[in-house]
């Protein structure tokens, strides 16, 4: 090493002996502060079961939510957040204060971060036994002193396994029975659809999609016509029957996007034949989408449309 190097060398060492130093300071006290939320979250949530207690008393057909939501919305004004998630975040705070009580001593010493928290309570949550849980807490927390919280999630989820009340099979049976389907509006006209499937099922769906898609590409790049399962031609990008513009001449689409196409196509246009047939019909529905144009964007095209301005 030449002398200019080791004197950079050196001197960067002598301003990280400044920096690290108070890195560490600061996110000792913001784990700090985050335990400290944590403890007025969770008294929030015991003034509203007090609230609910005292209510309830003598009473027949009150709300026992209100409590919850009333504060939780004073606390979502305060704080400028929503009330739903402040409601969550009582819960799990709660949770925190009350089971989870080495855990919180350690995010309170800096030991362990808010991250490392989450980890471990969430792989806690198939423990239903106290003296199980605080086993599992005591074993994960050694961990979670040395690792990472990316680390330290799988590792205890693993763990918790261990301690685990039920068997996993048993665990699946339940969760099987949450299984939904829903849509998130995005920006820019998209939306993302997602669905809660079985493990097993939901790999098969995005497995078959995925061959259907390298079909469509090897086809494309042996100047075959053939598409997926034999079908002849390109995925054609239809809504309800509705064509879309045609596509330019080459198919230039990634593996993603040719996967997202067949998924809309086979969902638009394929007969559910699992569950066909019956009182049920499912094959003869099809689905319908509802455009909404916003009414200032209209008036906004006529004011500076010179050809409509007669209309106004």
């Amino acid at each position: 090493m030449t002398e200019s190097a080791l004197n950079a060398r050196l001197r960067a060492d002598a301003r990280m002996n400044v920096v690290l130093p108070k890195l560490i300071e600061i996110r000792a006290a913001k784990a700090r502060l985050d335990a400290e939320e944590a403890r007025m979250l969770a008294e929030a949530q015991m003034i509203a079961a007090d609230w609910t207690e005292e209510a309830e008393t003598g009473r027949v057909g009150s709300d026992a939510g209100f409590p919850y939501r009333s504060i939780a919305a004073e606390i979502g004004a305060a704080l400028r957040v929503s009330d739903r998630t402040v409601q969550r975040q009582m819960g799990e705070a709660a949770t925190l204060v009350n089971d989870y009580v080495g855990t919180l001593e350690a995010l309170d010493t800096g030991d362990i971060s808010a991250a490392h928290v989450r980890a471990i309570v969430t792989a806690g949550s198939i423990i239903e036994t106290p003296e199980m849980r605080a086993e599992f807490e005591q074993d994960v927390l050694q961990i979670a002193a040395t690792e990472s919280a990316t680390r330290l999630t799988p590792l205890a989820k693993r763990r918790a396994e261990w301690y685990a009340d039920t068997t996993f099979e048993q665990r699946h049976r339940r969760a099987v029975e949450d299984r939904a389907v829903w849509v998130t509006d995005v920006d820019d006209g998209m939306a993302e659809f997602r669905a809660l499937l079985p493990a097993v099922v939901a790999h098969g769906v995005h497995d078959r999609l995925s061959e259907m898609a390298r079909s469509v590409i090897d086809a494309r790049r042996g100047g075959d016509e053939t598409g997926p399962d034999g079908a002849a031609g390109t995925i054609s990008g239809t809504l309800a029957g509705v064509e879309a513009e045609a596509e330019p001449a080459g198919d230039t689409r990634t593996t993603d996007q040719i996967r997202a196409d067949i998924f809309g196509d086979l969902l638009l246009t394929a007969a559910p034949t699992a569950h066909d047939g019956g009182a049920t019909d499912l094959g003869a529905i099809r689905a319908s989408v509802q455009i909404t144009v916003p009414v200032m964007s209209l008036i906004e095209k006529r004011i500076t449309d010179p050809y409509e301005t007669a209309f106004l």
